[in-house]
């Protein structure tokens, strides 16, 4: 990764000195949740330093951090009341993720789309198979999480159009 060294320094020194301001009670959040902002932060990084330069591996890795990072912030703001049971369909939806950004990449590797849809869709046949989840539920959560991020959204996509316009 261009500048590895750099942004693993800039992300832990973040890091601790939002720790630090914590300690101090300037600022209120679990470290569960920051964790996760300092793993989306990383993934992102790591996988624009890769896209385009084929680096599979990276990117795949990439998309894993963020996805974790998506996952501590799921968890510290949604109440589970067994996170076990998330373990087989967040590792199914990490994989798509992780597939589907490689396939993003470089639409020749087909194969990569189909076992992002597999992924998925064994995913989401866990959760509804185990009857957590039904429709209506799984549109509610979603239509909440859009409303909530909506900026996040709106910034990742200028940002990703502006990026690709610079290539």
């Amino acid at each position: 990764m261009k500048n590895n060294s750099s942004i693993v320094y800039y992300v832990a020194g973040v890091f601790l000195l939002s720790v630090l301001l914590k300690a101090f009670g300037v600022v209120d959040f679990s470290i569960i949740e920051y964790s996760g902002y300092v793993l989306v932060f990383y993934g992102i990084i790591v996988v624009i330093n890769h896209f385009g330069n084929y680096e599979r591996i990276a990117l795949f890795s990439g998309t894993t951090i963020f996805m974790l990072g998506i996952l501590l912030i799921t968890i510290s703001y949604f109440e589970f009341p067994d996170l076990r049971l998330l373990i087989l369909p967040v590792t199914m939806f990490i994989c798509s993720a992780g597939f589907a950004v490689l396939f993003i990449e470089d639409r020749k590797y087909f194969l990569s789309a189909i076992l992002s849809v597999i992924f998925l869709s064994v995913g989401l046949a866990v959760i509804f198979k185990r009857g957590k989840l039904n429709l209506n539920l799984f549109a509610l959560s979603v239509q909440r999480v859009v409303i909530e991020y909506w900026a996040v959204f709106v910034i990742t996509l200028v940002l990703s159009f502006l990026w690709s316009r610079k290539r």
